[in-house]
Order: C-alpha cells, then structure tokens, then sequence
C-alpha cells in the first residue's frame, strides 16, 4: 500500500533527488535538462525547504515527491516568475513518480493532494511551469484543468523555455 504524507526531517535527500533523477530521465533522453535532471541532494533540500513537500511511500522507499510553494504572500517573491508573484497564486515542481509505478494513478494523488493543500493555504490559483517541448506533460495538466497563462525562461539553470499553466481552486 501507498501512502502519501509530508517530508520528515529524517527523510533521505539522496532518496527523493535519486527518484527525481530516474523520473525526469525520459525527458533528459529528449533533450531537455530541467533541474531535476541532475540537481544533488543539497539542490533538493533548498527546494523542499520553499515549502511543503509531500511524498507517496511504499513501506520505507520514496516512490513519489511534490514540493508546493505557498503564495507570494507567504514566502518570498520567485525572483523572475512574475505570475507567480501575484497575490494568491501557489505553485509547485519537483513532482516524480517512481518510473515502475506511472500510470497507476500515484501521480493523481499527489495533484489532489497539493490542489486541496494550496486551496486550504488561501491560494486561490495553483501554477507550475515546464519545458514548451514537453507536449505530453502539457496534455496532462490541461487533462486536469490548468491553463496556459504566461511564458518563463529560466536559462541558463534549464536549457529550454517554459510554460506557465494554472488552474483555479
């Protein structure tokens, strides 16, 4: 059984970074280095630390993670992601799933699980963003409500340009 729960301090980040690496590395193979392609684990801590991160665990291995970042008000602006910044607008990234275990709904659960945690944070939006070549990702969230709403670019940290999508809560 799979559940899903906050990080605890004793949590392993070479664990989580370790997951993200096997999880982004499909999209690594088509050519786009997003952070968590090849972040270490002191990268992982910072990112966590932004705010709060959720992970689905079978027994005692990791085999799903997803860092929500409050709204702006809350924490400190994202320094370059102006629609971030506005007032009420929660995001999240570092989101993987064990590779083994895709397509089995652990990834849905981790999204209803931020979705209900930002909406109860007072977060009336909840934003991501990601590489404009990653067609299926893209699919995926508009599946599930987001919307196109802006563009970023984070070079040179990411070797791509990104789309902003939000969904309202």
């Amino acid at each position: 059984m799979i559940a899903l729960r906050p990080l605890h301090p004793d949590d392993s980040f070479e664990e989580i970074t370790d997951l993200l690496h096997r999880a982004y590395a499909p999209l690594a193979a088509q050519g786009m280095a997003y952070l968590a392609t090849h972040q270490g684990a002191d990268v992982t801590r910072d990112r966590c630390a932004r705010g709060e991160t959720w992970l689905a665990v079978e027994g005692e291995r990791i085999v799903g993670t997803i860092t929500l970042e409050p709204p702006p008000a809350q924490v400190h602006p994202t320094a370059g992601g102006d629609f971030y910044d506005q007032p009420g607008i929660a995001h999240f990234g570092q989101f993987a799933v064990d590779p083994a275990l895709k397509g089995e709904g652990l990834g849905g659960r981790l999204m209803d699980r931020i979705e209900s945690r930002a909406a109860a944070l007072g977060a009336c939006e909840l934003a991501l963003d990601t590489s404009v070549h990653a067609h299926g990702l893209i699919a995926m969230y508009e599946r599930r409500g987001y919307r196109l709403v802006d563009t970023i670019d984070w070079r040179p940290a990411v070797n791509y340009p990104s789309v902003v999508l939000s969904k309202a809560l």
